[in-house]
């Protein structure tokens, strides 16, 4: 059995949402990518057990906020990344949900991830 987490990375922004999902990948993550809110909606419903989301706050299609809040109260770590300052995104996001601004190092996503797992998801 894997030990692998899995991460789901929603961003409509084709470049950010590969080299964040490749970063991932190269420290330990299984990712699964989304380039709107309901091809995000879909990956949860097939992969079954996704354990932290880093999801991109604005999409075109939809805001990104149902989906951030679904995932949180179904025991998902959630990271949200925004062009938005952080403190306007706050009221869009579940509570206890960190906000990163764009541009966010790869380092941050990373430690915020892993902090959110530890919080939301310890490992058994």
């Amino acid at each position: 059995m894997s030990t692998r987490r899995t991460v789901l990375v929603v961003e409509d922004h084709d470049a950010i949402r590969e080299l964040v999902s490749q970063y991932l990948e190269s420290v330990g993550y299984r990712c699964l990518s989304a380039s709107s809110v309901s091809e995000a909606r879909r990956l949860v419903g097939l992969a079954g057990s996704i354990e932290a989301a880093v999801v991109d706050l604005m999409m075109p299609e939809e805001a990104a906020c149902g989906l951030a809040h679904e995932l949180a109260s179904s025991g998902t770590a959630v990271i949200v990344v925004t062009g938005m300052k952080a403190d306007t995104a706050r009221q869009f996001c579940p509570g206890g949900t960190p906000i990163l601004e764009k541009p966010a190092a790869f380092w941050q996503i990373e430690e915020h991830l892993r902090r959110q797992l530890r919080a939301v998801r310890p490992v058994e």
